[in-house]
Parts: structure tokens; sequence; C-alpha cells
């Protein structure tokens, strides 16, 4: 797993105290420091001005479609290498395509 890391002077949780040296360090496989990564105080919704204004499945759903659309951004509206970019069947890609009312047309 490597070793993603943040160094230099940054700042502290409250955004007034400097931080010396290496400061932030988290261990993450994706070379992006996430949420999950830093401190419990600084990863409430509430610590940040982030909560959350919609529920578990419109928020699911937002990304499953946006992750729809990417896919078939990258693959010129092909269906098919869409559907194999998200590992998963032809049939399923278009059950969710059908479900969100995305015309693949579009992104050819």
């Amino acid at each position: 797993m490597p070793l993603c890391s943040i160094t230099g002077q940054g700042m502290s949780g409250n955004w007034k105290t400097p931080l010396k040296g290496p400061s932030c360090f988290a261990l993450c496989d994706d070379h992006v420091i996430h949420s999950y990564h830093l401190p419990p105080t600084l990863q409430t919704a509430e610590e940040t001005g982030t909560q959350q204004s919609q529920s578990l499945k419109d928020a699911t759903e937002r990304f499953e479609k946006e992750l729809l659309v990417d896919a078939l951004k990258t693959c010129r509206g092909n269906m098919r290498r869409a559907a194999r970019a998200l590992q998963t069947t032809e049939r399923i890609f278009g059950y969710k395509v059908k479900k969100y009312n995305i015309d693949a047309r579009h992104y050819r």
C-alpha cells in the first residue's frame, strides 16, 4: 500500500496554526487523500459545513447515472464497450441506461 503525503507547510484543523514539516500522511491505494484518511474531527459534515441534503437512494442514483454517462462519453456512445469498462453486462448496462432515460446516441 503506497504512502500518500502532503508535505511542507500546511494548516491545522482550526486553519490558523501552521503545521511544520511533513504534516499530513495517509495510507491510500489510489494516490488520493479521502475524508476517511483525515482525523475524525475533520470528517464530520457539521465541522466542514457539507451536510447531506439528499437521501442515500438519491445520492446513489445520481452517482450511478454519472458513472453511466462518463462511460458512454469515454466509449463514444458504444454501449457494449461502456458496459465492459464498468465491468458489467450489456444487459444490466442497458437496463440502467433505460432507467435513467439516457440516450446513448447523444454521446457518439
